[in-house]
């Protein structure tokens, strides 16, 4: 079989390359924004349950309970009642979804789960827009990374 030369294939395959790894970036991050929406959403539901039943420890308590042995045998651990109720806390602290997820979007669910220990509103905050504002360099960067090599491919063609 004859070789077939490609004319810059160095070119080709760095275009290729960021395609790659950008698609993965985004699908890493659609994953991650629909599994903090699904959290926020079960969490809002089991305050909404609570508010609605009584308002007695004991009741969510309960209420959590029943919901794991419900729903870890079916979706495993991430059902847990320790989980349930971080899903809750989540929703107590974050109560507008629009408003972190359009200022945070960046954020992974561990770092959601870290924020949740911090009581004080001023330095949960400080933490919540602090790696915002280093992901936004990041991307940045990442973009003039791509406009260059795309320049550079230009330029060779």
């Amino acid at each position: 079989m004859k070789d077939i030369q490609i004319h810059n294939s160095k070119d080709i395959i760095a275009d290729i390359k960021l395609i790659i790894e950008k698609a993965k970036q985004q699908t890493y991050s659609s994953i991650n924004s629909l599994m903090i929406q699904s959290n926020w959403l079960v969490g809002r539901r089991i305050v909404e349950e609570e508010q609605g039943g009584s308002v007695r420890a004991e009741y969510g308590k309960a209420l959590l309970q029943n919901l794991a042995s419900e729903l870890t045998p079916i979706y495993g651990n991430s059902y847990s009642a320790r989980r349930l109720q971080d899903y809750r806390q989540f929703y107590l602290y974050f109560k507008d979804i629009e408003i972190w997820h359009s200022r945070v979007p960046n954020l992974t669910w561990t770092h959601f789960r870290e924020l949740l220990t911090v009581s004080d509103v001023e330095a949960r905050n400080w933490y919540i827009y602090e790696p915002s504002k280093e992901e936004l360099k990041k991307e940045i960067e990442q973009q003039k990374e791509i406009f260059r090599l795309q320049q550079e491919s230009d330029s060779l063609n």
